[in-house]
């Protein structure tokens, strides 16, 4: 559905200023519904998720091919809205493949990685969540490794505090030889899971698992709080939500509690407000 655009008049003493205020709202009952200065539509949860892959020569043959297919699985299973990213890593960290929500290039990066060296984890995963940061809607790491991190310069505990303070869902796969607590320590604390497996031929089954669960149990929590997209003619002006400074146009904002709220765009030679009702 494309956003449609209000035109609204906005009069300061004997200045007019015209501007092009949109604001779209998250709304998963409504149809769109058109009302002054914005504009209501339905938009579905987005979630962005990293993939962190061991690709540590222990990876090698048998391992590497089961680990191609149970990630591109996820991949496929994804829902059509949500954007993914792969990170590879052996004593070294990659990004392979930017957020994008193009399978076929996710699929690509995938089937790209090759197996050397020795397995820094921790490094990747303080990689993914420093980019995940700086990210608004709801965010999961996926990793999957065969071994103990020897390379990293953090260190397990680091990423628990990190994860938490991002508010990021880390769920884990281990194949083989690993850290077992560890590894549940790394997820639990974030609400998140993790399985261990002997076997590579379970891999694709565990990916799929894990999406459904993380769908299952909290895939659809944005729909608790609603977003307001707002942009403007010229664009770059300060957007006020509540009084709060929320940035310059064109700027999304989520995770708004239900309720009225005023925004305000403040322009050279005025300020355009909008009372917006976000309803879920």
């Amino acid at each position: 559905m494309k956003p449609i655009s209000a035109r609204k008049s906005l009069v300061f003493g004997t200045t007019a200023v015209l501007c092009l205020l949109s604001i779209f709202l998250i709304n998963p009952f409504l149809s769109e519904v058109q009302a002054q200065c914005f504009t209501t539509v339905d938009e579905p949860a987005v979630n962005y998720i990293v993939l962190v892959i061991d690709k540590s020569g222990s990876m090698g043959g048998q391992a590497m091919t089961d680990a191609k297919i149970g990630a591109k699985t996820f991949i496929s299973e994804m829902a059509s809205q949500d954007y993914a990213m792969v990170v590879e890593f052996n004593d070294r960290v990659r990004v392979t493949q930017g957020f994008t929500n193009d399978r076929d290039r996710l699929h690509s990066a995938i089937d790209g990685l090759d197996v050397s060296g020795g397995t820094a984890l921790y490094d990747a995963m303080a990689k993914s969540i420093s980019i995940l940061s700086r990210q608004s809607s709801s965010k999961i790491i996926v990793f999957l490794t065969d071994g103990r991190d020897g390379s990293s310069l953090y260190t397990a505990q680091n990423i628990n505090s990190m994860s938490v303070s991002e508010g990021i869902f880390v769920y884990g796969i281990g194949l083989g030889d690993v850290d077992t607590q560890v590894l549940h320590d790394m997820t639990n604390s974030t609400n998140g899971n993790c399985e261990i497996t002997k076997r590579s031929s379970e891999l694709a089954d565990i990916y799929s698992r894990v999406l459904s669960g993380y769908y299952k149990r909290f895939g659809r929590k944005k729909t608790d709080s609603g977003g307001i997209t707002v942009k403007s003619i010229p664009s770059g002006e300060t957007v006020k939500l509540d009084g709060q400074n929320m940035g310059r146009t064109p700027v999304k904002l989520d995770n708004i509690d239900p309720g009225e709220h005023q925004v305000a765009v403040e322009f050279n030679r005025g300020v355009g407000r909008c009372k917006i009702p976000v309803e879920i």
